[in-house]
């Protein structure tokens, strides 16, 4: 069955044009139960001897075992004034199995930095007071989405072992991209500095209680193992690995995100790229309730089948399942899927995130 697909199966025997196709159709055209999904995945594991083995040079044993981001989202905030202090750790960090590379991360003053950056959530109307102190070893700045104020003022590099302050408003409510924004933005981004910030609307109507989630796309281009990015291939948009929250196939198995049955799950979705689109779909539900951008009722979408964001988009889904059993999430861009971009929801176990 899908849980028991090994990560590097997933990315390695599912890249392969049969067993995707196997899988694609056993997944989306119903039919087959799990004897077809245990077929497409018994193709992948036989086709995953025969996928080119492509060499990354020796494996470097990050500093720490790679432990599952939590996909479960903040919960909202009742504080008016957010001071929010972030440094720069740059460190190794495992993206898949056996794969590894030279991070530059975001983290909150005194944490260990993460793929993605920390999930800010703040409410419309809040002030963000934000410094970033570079502890890296090359000039990094910061750049909200979220924040109405001028680039030039605000956004410039900050060198190594110096510090820079701004504050701004949430003025708009939505989810929204944070990033590095010292050219070539590409590379920065690419390496790992970008994260999400969450405003809520004001009106808590229009997001009541639900089990919430954060997932948050990125393309991921590693060089050697160990090294930082493969920057031709950055430029050229064409990704080794397509990742939700900085790992490949990570919510499968023991780290599916579990969800309770008939009660409404929320999911912040961000599309960081820096270069892919994404096509979010849940296989087996329909998105109930879609805020694609700003959280204003004009901008709510009913039934909606697949998300599709460009680089820097962000948006919250809404869904229920009727039944036990687990609920693939994937790009719908199965050559991103086959690239790491799948996930499970199962309802295995006590569901976990918000307070629905």
């Amino acid at each position: 069955m899908l849980e028991q697909l090994t990560r590097r199966q997933m990315i390695g025997g599912l890249a392969v044009a049969g067993p995707l196709a196997a899988l694609g159709l056993s997944a989306c055209g119903g039919g087959g139960g799990d004897a077809a999904v245990a077929a497409a995945s018994t193709a992948a594991m036989d086709a995953h001897g025969a996928t080119p083995v492509v060499d990354h040079g020796p494996v470097v044993a990050p500093r720490d075992p790679h432990v599952t981001f939590p996909a479960a989202a903040p919960p909202r905030s009742t504080t008016k004034v957010h001071k929010i202090e972030m440094e720069v750790d740059e460190h190794l960090l495992e993206i898949a199995e056996d794969r590894t590379m030279l991070a530059w991360c975001f983290a909150m003053k005194g944490e260990k930095g993460t793929l993605p950056g920390p999930v800010i959530r703040v409410t419309e109307g809040d002030r963000i007071d934000f410094t970033l102190h570079n502890t890296g070893t090359l000039p990094h700045s910061m750049d909200f989405h979220a924040a109405k104020i001028s680039w030039s003022r605000h956004y410039g590099p900050v060198a190594p072992g110096e510090s820079a302050s701004f504050s701004f408003v949430a003025r708009v409510p939505g989810v929204f991209m944070y990033h590095c924004g010292v050219p070539p933005v590409l590379l920065h981004i690419g390496q790992g500095q970008y994260g999400t910030i969450i405003v809520d609307p004001a009106d808590e109507s229009l997001l009541p209680p639900a089990q919430e989630f954060v997932i948050v796309q990125t393309d991921v281009y590693p060089g050697m193992n160990g090294a930082t990015s493969d920057f031709a291939a950055l430029q050229r948009a064409d990704p080794e690995l397509v990742v939700f929250n900085g790992y490949a196939n990570q919510y499968t198995g023991d780290a599916a995100i579990r969800i309770r049955k008939n009660r409404v799950v929320r999911v912040f979705v961000q599309n960081a790229g820096p270069n892919r689109w994404s096509a979010f779909h849940v296989i087996g539900a329909l998105f109930d309730r879609v805020y694609a951008e700003g959280i204003y009722p004009e901008n709510l979408t009913r039934g909606c089948q697949t998300l599709n964001l460009s680089p820097s988009q962000g948006a919250v889904v809404e869904f229920t399942v009727d039944e036990d059993g687990s609920y693939p999430f994937v790009s719908h861009d199965f050559h991103d899927h086959a690239k790491g971009a799948f996930g499970l929801f199962t309802t295995n176990g006590e569901g976990t995130g918000g307070a629905g």
